[in-house]
C-alpha cells in the first residue's frame, strides 16, 4: 500500500420551510473516512529471519466511460392495400372471308393484398471504454536469516478518521402555539446543525479536538515513564549485583534464619506446623517480619539469582531490544443548548508512549555474554538507611542504575512512537426552548466520529533518563510495604 491520503467526503444538507414564507435550505460536506500516511517503508525482523514489505503494483480492468450511440433500423410503419382487379386475354378472331382480328376477354380476377410501408429510426446502443487503474499490494518477502537483526525504524506519521451517523435522516416540525396553521418543517439528512426558516437554530458543528499527540505537557511525563520502564526491562535482564554486594550480609542472616526455622518446624511434625501457623496468625509483628525478609530478602535474591544463571548459560547473543511503555486515558463530557435543540457530548482520550532501543556489542566484543555489572553509585544509595523509602517518592535508585545501563555496548537505533486515540458521540435532541411559543417534534440524531494517530520519530545517541520527579507514593504495593514496617514498629 503506498503512502498516501485518501479522503471519501458525503453531501448533507437540511431543507426548511415555512407556510407563507421563504424556503431555508444549507449544505456541508462531511468526511466519512480519511487515511493519511507518510513516512519510508522499513525492514522488520523476527526469530532471526527477516521480512522485507515491498509495494507491488497490480493493474485492473475498469470501465472508465458508458458512450450511447444511435443506428438506423429499417420498420414497417404501414400497409397499403391493393384491390382486386380483372385479368384480359387477348385472343385472334378468324372468320372466314374476314381478316383475322384481335379480341380481348376477361379471364378472371386478381386477390386483393397489403403492401407494407417501410419508416426508418434511430435505436440507441451502449458502448463501454474501458481503461487500466495500476494500484499497490503489500508483498512480504523473506530474506536469508542474519546474525544482527537489520531492523531500520522510519519515520512514519498516520492519521485515520472514521466518522458515523451523517447516512441517516431525520423531519423536525415546529406548530406556533398562537396560530396552528403556522408550521414549519425542516428535512434533516445527515446535516449536524441548521436553522429552521429563520425561525431559530438547531445542532452545532462537531468535529476532534485533536491537541495531545504533540502537547509537551501531557508528552512528558509518559515519555518519562516510558523511559524508566524500557531501563527496568534491560535492567530486569541483568542481575542486580550491586544489591546483592550490599545485602550480603543480612541476606546471609535472613536465609539462614529461614532455613533453620523450616526446618525445625519440619521435624518436629504436623503438630508443630499447626502450632507455628496459629503463632504466626495472632502475632501481627511476625506476619511483618515474615513478609518483609521475604519481599526484601529472598525474593530479591532468588530473582537476581536466576537471571545471573541465565546470563552465564545463555548462549552468545550479538544484540538485544529493550521498549517501555505509557499510557493515560482519560474522558470528558459536556453538554449545551441553542433555540430548538440540546445535545449531550462525551469524547475519551488515549495516548500512549513508547521507547524502544537495540543494542549491539562493540567491534572488539561483538557478542555480548555477560551483561551482569556492578553500579557504584547504585550500590553506594543501596548503602544509605532507608533509602528504599525515598525511592517510594522519587525514582532515584532506578536513575542512578540506569547511568551505566548502555555501556560497552552500541546503541544500534532508538526511536520513540506515539499512539492517539480519540472517540467522540454527540446526541442532539430536537425539543422546544423554554421562552418560545412553538411547539417542537422530531427524532434524536446520534454522530460518532474515532481518530487514530501514530507518530514515530527516530532519536539519535544513547537514551537517557531525565532526573526523577516525585511519583505517586501510593501504589497496592508501597502501601503494603508501608503497613508491615508501621506493624514492625510498634510496641506490643
Amino acid at each position: 500500500m503506498p503512502y498516501t491520503s485518501e479522503t471519501k467526503n458525503i453531501p448533507c444538507y437540511w431543507y426548511s420551510s415555512r407556510n407563507g414564507g421563504t424556503s431555508w435550505t444549507g449544505t456541508q460536506y462531511n468526511t466519512i473516512t480519511l487515511l493519511s500516511r507518510n513516512g519510508a517503508n522499513g525492514i522488520f525482523t523476527r526469530d532471526g529471519v527477516s521480512y522485507l514489505y515491498i509495494k507491488v503494483p497490480k493493474n485492473r480492468r475498469y470501465v472508465k466511460e458508458v458512450i450511447t450511440y444511435y443506428v438506423k433500423k429499417r420498420i414497417i410503419v404501414g400497409y397499403r392495400v391493393i384491390k382486386a382487379r380483372p385479368i384480359f386475354k387477348t385472343f385472334i378472331l378468324r372468320r372466314p372471308g374476314l381478316p383475322a382480328t384481335k379480341v380481348s376477354r376477361q379471364i378472371g380476377i386478381t386477390k386483393e393484398r397489403r403492401k407494407p410501408i417501410y419508416g426508418y429510426i434511430a435505436q440507441p446502443r451502449r458502448r463501454k471504454i474501458w481503461s487500466i487503474k495500476t494500484y499497490f499490494v503489500s508483498k512480504k518477502i523473506t530474506l536469508p536469516p542474519v546474525s544482527l537483526p537489520d531492523l531500520t525504524p522510519h519515520y512514519l506519521n498516520f492519521r485515520s478518521e472514521i466518522r458515523s451517523g451523517h447516512e441517516t435522516s431525520n423531519t423536525v416540525t415546529l406548530v406556533n402555539k398562537n396560530n396552528p396553521l403556522d408550521r414549519v418543517v425542516t428535512v434533516i439528512n445527515g446535516a449536524t446543525n441548521g436553522f429552521h426558516a429563520g425561525v431559530g437554530s438547531w445542532g452545532l458543528s462537531i468535529g476532534f479536538q485533536d491537541n495531545v499527540l504533540d502537547d509537551w505537557a501531557t508528552i512528558e511525563p509518559l515519555r518519562s515513564q516510558s523511559l524508566y520502564r524500557m531501563s527496568s526491562s534491560a535492567r530486569n535482564n541483568i542481575a542486580n549485583l550491586a544489591n546483592a554486594v550490599v545485602e550480603y550480609q543480612g541476606l546471609k542472616a535472613t536465609i539462614a534464619q529461614w532455613a533453620i526455622s523450616t526446618l525445625q518446624i519440619l521435624i518436629q511434625g504436623k503438630k508443630a506446623v499447626t502450632k507455628a501457623l496459629t503463632d504466626l496468625a495472632s502475632d501481627p509483628q511476625k506476619i511483618s517480619s515474615a513478609y518483609l525478609g521475604y519481599v526484601y530478602g529472598v525474593s530479591p535474591l532468588i530473582s537476581d539469582t536466576n537471571k545471573l544463571i541465565g546470563e552465564i548459560c545463555e548462549p552468545g547473543r550479538t544484540w538485544r531490544r529493550y521498549s517501555g511503555r505509557a499510557s493515560n486515558k482519560w474522558t470528558l463530557e459536556s453538554s449545551g443548548s441553542n433555540e430548538f435543540s440540546s445535545w449531550t457530548i462525551k469524547r475519551t482520550f488515549k495516548i500512549t508512549v513508547k521507547n524502544q532501543v537495540m543494542i549491539t556489542g562493540t567491534q572488539k566484543a561483538p557478542i555480548i555474554q555477560n551483561h551482569a555489572q556492578t553500579n557504584n553509585l547504585a550500590a553506594g544509595w543501596e548503602f544509605i538507611p532507608f533509602s528504599f523509602v525515598a525511592d517510594w517518592f522519587i525514582p532515584i535508585g532506578s536513575w542512578l542504575e540506569s547511568l551505566d545501563l548502555f555501556e560497552g555496548v552500541t546503541v544500534k537505533n532508538w526511536h520513540e512512537s506515539r499512539l492517539y486515540t480519540e472517540t467522540y458521540e454527540i446526541t442532539v435532541t430536537h425539543k422546544s426552548a423554554p421562552w418560545s411559543n412553538w411547539e417542537v417534534s422530531g427524532g434524536t440524531q446520534v454522530f460518532r466520529g474515532v481518530l487514530n494517530r501514530f507518530k514515530r520519530e527516530i532519536q539519535h545517541g544513547t537514551p537517557v533518563l531525565p532526573l526523577p520527579k516525585f511519583k505517586n507514593p501510593f501504589s497496592k504495593a508501597h502501601t503494603v510495604n508501608s503497613l508491615m514496617l508501621l506493624i514492625q514498629q510498634l510496641k506490643r
